[in-house]
């Protein structure tokens, strides 16, 4: 028994200065790592935001070229206009608005010629068969864009095609929002969007491209890079 306590007695703990040693340490560790860590997150964050613009640039430009040749060619946009189509989605629906003034001279593009307008007959649903100029893109691109459950979408038009999009997404984010979020970025998009005269970079608040002062994340197509 005497051994036992003995061989207790013996046994050592770990130090005041040895605690507070590891605990700084960790502190240290945790105080570089941490940054490190939210931006690995914030810049994944920004590459789905920019799949996002691009699956929307590219659908919508390959609807207006389809369009095109049925006779349903694009109006309301000219060479020295950045126009845009706005919509908000909410749980997968697509809703198209009229553009701010201080975004577009016009009303949303619209494809004339016909009021109807589909892919084909085989995969027309009842909506795509009544639909009409102002919301066959909405109906095509929530059937095509089915992964965009929730957010706001703006979609450039110059010179009669469908030159970028920007999407920030997520739920609650609605188009009449201001400030640090896309409708406050919007007029600095639509102008690097231009095919003429426009310039590939803005003045990202945040100091970062992709990511306005507010922390929201703007997803772009073309990439839109710090001026």
């Amino acid at each position: 028994m005497i051994k036992k306590l003995q061989a207790f007695k013996a046994k050592k703990g770990f130090t005041l200065v040895e605690l507070v040693v590891v605990i700084a340490i960790i502190g240290v560790l945790a105080a570089i790592l941490v940054p490190i860590m939210v931006g690995v997150v914030q810049d994944a964050n920004i590459t789905s935001a920019n799949r996002a613009a691009s699956s929307v640039a590219n659908f919508t430009e390959q609807f207006r070229t389809n369009a095109d040749g049925k006779g349903n060619t694009l109006r309301n946009v000219d060479k020295d206009h950045v126009f845009v189509a706005k919509a908000s989605v909410s749980g997968g629906t697509w809703t198209m608005t009229a553009p701010e003034a201080a975004v577009s001279d016009g009303a949303v593009p619209k494809f004339g010629g016909g009021d109807k307008y589909f892919f084909s007959e085989d995969e027309a649903t009842a909506a795509h068969k009544t639909a009409t100029a102002d919301n066959c893109l909405e109906l095509n691109l929530q059937d095509a864009l089915a992964d965009i459950r929730d957010g706001v979408v703006y979609i450039f038009f110059n010179e009669g095609c469908c030159v970028g999009a920007a999407v920030q997404m997520g739920a609650g984010i609605t188009l009449d929002g201001d400030g640090d979020d896309i409708k406050g970025l919007a007029t600095d998009l639509g102008n690097a969007m231009k095919k003429t005269g426009g310039t590939r970079s803005i003045g990202w608040a945040s100091k970062k491209a992709g990511v306005a002062t507010s922390g929201a994340i703007i997803g772009t197509d073309p990439a839109i890079e710090m001026s």
